[in-house]
């Protein structure tokens, strides 16, 4: 009997371009899974809880990003861009080693005085001395957790990491269960669910990780990311205005009602605009990041950016109705609220595309990525304090579509600059 042979490579395709394919397809189906994890504990936490405490959970993880890029300072980027440009096993042990080290004596050092500052912070993030206790618990495991599975895709096993997301995907869905079973409709049970599977997810990542974790510090790393995460930082605000200042805006303005709205809403948008720009970036960053490599990467991004557009208003138009339809009747279905969160959601996904391609090539771009992500969050953020002050709640997200917009526009210019000087 014959065996089945499976089709051969184009012989069209170059090797990063079968990396790319290699690598999606070990990792994509593990990060959709768990994202549908994730999804339907969203959903029945929502379901659940209602908008009110569902708005509280919402508050968390929205201010969380505050503080997470506080602990954070850049140094995962820093295990994104270097470790894979190593050429032994050695050099990216000393990258991850090394910069392990500094992500640990760093964010010790900032979750106390994080904690010292808890009065002023909380009430600068529109929430009690207590909601701020949670939302510090969740930001030092999220940074944990980051760190962990951007190493693993540093070192290019992007089955281990979809693997990982998966555990923390299934594990909050199991936790937040349990709780449903046994305790009230209250926020602290899907925190709580959340904490303890980014724990255990970042122990399984540390786990594969162990053969490139050791007693070991590179002056050598060390200088490439204090190097490299001045821009990393700048990016990182910008990012944080972008995933809290509609949440944040909202509860000042109105009311934690509304930003369980938006957190409905930004399940079927926004989330799965974010699931595929990572599944794509996680694989695209690593193999695109060689100067050789960049500008046939951008030129592939121009030629599908357009139709990718159109594909993604759909799809996301149809994602957020269903995750509605899911949640109940508490949220209100709005047609122009679907229209707006689904053009939200696609442009996040053009943007941050076209940002990673910008900002991945060295220093200079890394700078003009930072200067890119400064003028997408500055314009979110004015605009969403107008357009919330203005048209409510569907305000939050169009001020997130013109602050895509203006970067997207910063981005397109200067790769397009460099492609033409390629």
């Amino acid at each position: 009997m014959a065996r089945l042979r499976l089709p051969a490579w184009p012989e069209s395709w170059g090797e990063n371009t079968r990396r790319l394919f290699r690598g999606l397809a070990a990792a994509g189906p593990f990060v959709i899974l768990a994202r549908a994890l994730t999804a339907a504990a969203q959903l029945i936490a929502g379901r659940w809880m209602g908008p009110q405490e569902f708005g509280r959970v919402t508050l968390v993880v929205a201010a969380s990003s505050v503080l997470n890029l506080v602990l954070n300072l850049g140094f995962v980027g820093c295990v994104v861009k270097f470790a894979p440009a190593e050429k032994s096993e050695s050099g990216r042990a000393g990258v991850i080693s090394t910069t392990l080290w500094l992500q640990l004596a760093w964010g010790f050092a900032c979750s106390g005085a994080l904690l010292a500052l808890i009065t002023p912070l909380a009430r600068m993030l529109q929430m009690d001395a207590y909601l701020y206790g949670w939302t510090l618990a969740y930001a030092a495991l999220l940074a944990l957790y980051a760190f962990g599975t951007s190493a693993l895709q540093g070192v290019l096993r992007f089955a281990e990491r979809g693997r990982a997301e998966f555990i923390y995907g299934a594990a909050t869905l199991a936790l937040l269960l349990c709780g449903w079973r046994f305790s009230s409709p209250r926020f602290e049970v899907f925190i709580v669910a959340m904490d303890a599977a980014l724990l255990l997810a970042s122990v399984i990542c540390f786990f594969h990780l162990r053969g490139w974790i050791a007693p070991v510090f590179s002056c050598r790393a060390a200088a490439d990311v204090f190097s490299y995460t001045p821009p990393l930082i700048v990016f990182a605000c910008a990012g944080v205005v972008m995933q809290a200042a509609s949440p944040l805006i909202l509860a000042a303005t109105l009311s934690a009602r509304e930003v369980g709205y938006f957190g409905a809403y930004s399940m079927g948008s926004l989330g799965v605009a974010m699931v595929l720009f990572q599944i794509i970036v996680a694989v695209l960053v690593p193999l695109a990041s060689g100067g050789d490599r960049h500008g046939g990467a951008w030129k592939k991004f121009i030629l599908l950016a357009p139709p990718m557009t159109i594909g993604l208003l759909a799809a996301l138009a149809l994602s957020t109705v269903l995750m509605l339809k899911l949640i109940g009747k508490n949220y209100p279905i709005l047609p122009e609220w679907v229209a707006v969160f689904a053009a939200a959601g696609a442009s996040h996904v053009i943007f941050f595309c076209a940002l990673a391609l910008l900002s991945i090539r060295d220093t200079r771009s890394a700078w003009l990525g930072s200067v890119g992500s400064v003028v997408m969050g500055a314009v979110c953020l004015l605009a969403s304090l107008w357009a919330i002050g203005r048209f409510g709640f569907v305000g939050s997200a169009l001020g997130l579509i013109l602050g895509y917009g203006a970067g997207l526009v910063w981005c397109a210019y200067w790769g397009w600059r460099g492609v033409r000087k390629a």
